[in-house]
């Protein structure tokens, strides 16, 4: 299968080189990405590629949010990585329901999602939801972010909560406003990522802002039509415009490696699945295969 990089966002990518670079020192000093890089990244459309159109996102192709991620690290990596986050976010949309999704990217120009998913948080339930405590780091752009995702541990009493053996975990999105973000984050590299840790106290979130942990899909929100349910488990059409893929494998990565792979035409392989998660699942080699 054929495939093509759409080169006009490739341009506002190159076109965004001179004031990433002026500004990369004073995301060094500032330990994160400068407000008028961010601000231009986001005017630019390229941190909403992934994001469908019905969201007000750009339904770019994976390759192409690739590519353009690449060229954006070569004036910046940090700029490069705010890319990164910022698409991957899109990926979460399609296991909540409708109405969480058009609360999370109802401005398609104010959604990014700092995420910390290891090790999970403490979480237990209460009517209508959770409550979640814990500290943990690594949630890069914390202070740019308009939330915050955590994973959590589901507790009953002193002991996680099991299910076929497995501890129960979740998925949680809460307004970054309600977290505290920690100035923790004095790396020697990639200081501008402002990757640092996050924290919360007994903080309710409606069980509509959660989803179980294992099995949770990729969305691409564009049809990638040879991507069969022998692939990646299922394909099922999901309420914010575009097909959802989910891995029986349980992992994300998978299901964006197939849909890569049979956008280049590279071989499929097999992988075993997650330990407890299910059937083995057909994982494309796509990342081992030269664009």
């Amino acid at each position: 299968m054929t495939y093509a990089i759409d080169e006009t966002l490739l341009a506002k990518a190159r076109e965004l080189g001179p004031l990433i670079r002026e500004h990369a020192p004073q995301a060094e000093r500032e330990r994160r990405l400068s407000k008028p890089v961010i601000d231009a990244l986001n005017r630019s459309g390229i941190t909403k590629m992934l994001l469908p159109k019905s969201l007000g996102g750009l339904e770019a192709d994976p390759v192409t949010m690739l590519r353009v991620v690449e060229e954006i690290a070569s004036f910046d990596s940090v700029a490069g990585w705010l890319l990164m986050v910022s698409n991957s976010g899109a990926f979460t949309g399609c296991r909540f329901p409708a109405e969480t999704v058009e609360e999370l990217f109802r401005d398609p120009n104010d959604w990014f999602i700092g995420t910390a998913f290891q090790p999970p948080v403490e979480a237990r339930e209460v009517d209508g939801g959770y409550r979640l405590t814990g500290q943990r780091a690594l949630a890069s752009f914390a202070h740019s972010s308009r939330w915050i995702c955590l994973t959590g541990l589901v507790m009953d009493g002193p002991a996680p909560r099991m299910a076929h053996g497995m501890p129960v975990l979740i998925v949680a999105m809460m307004p970054a406003k309600d977290v505290e973000v920690l100035d923790t984050w004095n790396a020697l590299g990639m200081r501008g990522s402002d990757s640092t840790d996050v924290s919360v106290k007994d903080l309710f979130v409606p069980s509509a802002f959660t989803c179980p942990a294992f099995g949770i899909p990729t969305v691409i929100p564009y049809c990638c039509e040879t991507v069969g349910s022998d692939a990646v488990g299922s394909i099922r059409p999901n309420s914010i415009g575009g097909p959802s893929y989910l891995s029986r494998s349980g992992s994300s990565v998978d299901a964006f490696t197939v849909c890569v792979g049979n956008l280049i035409g590279a071989p499929a392989r097999t992988q075993p699945g997650a330990a407890g998660i299910g059937a083995p699942s057909s994982v494309s080699n796509a990342f081992d295969t030269p664009l």
